[in-house]
């Protein structure tokens, strides 16, 4: 997978990012893990993961934000029908902003980004 930004995309330089896919059939079960570290560029925009199959209907699934050492927050994972992008809903921020370089916190080192998603492929 690949994590991008509208404007500008992030480097996940000197951190992680994996991804494990299960194909189930007609579905796909995917986790996404992003650690954060020192040399780690945010981009601008909202940010979004590619997926490595095109979604059969609009799917939702959970994500985790975690500012490590400050708040665990939780998120909306959602891919859009015919899509093989995945985009995250912050959920505890007043406007339901998407995922970014600083919704819902501003990231840092050691930060932890965790989605976790059950889509129909197309």
């Amino acid at each position: 997978c690949s994590w991008t930004g509208s404007s500008v995309n992030p480097a996940i330089v000197g951190g992680s990012l994996t991804t494990t896919v299960v194909r189930n059939g007609a579905e796909a079960d995917v986790t996404i893990v992003v650690i954060m570290a020192a040399d780690t560029t945010y981009g601008t925009g909202n940010w979004r993961w590619s997926l490595p199959y095109t979604a059969g209907r609009r799917s939702v699934g959970d994500a985790e934000l975690t500012d490590t050492g400050t708040a665990y927050r939780g998120g909306t994972a959602i891919v859009t029908d015919g899509a093989a992008l995945c985009q995250i809903i912050a959920n505890d921020t007043a406007a339901a902003d998407h995922v970014g370089t600083a919704i819902p916190h501003t990231w840092a080192t050691t930060d932890i980004l965790t989605i976790s998603l059950r889509y129909p492929i197309q």
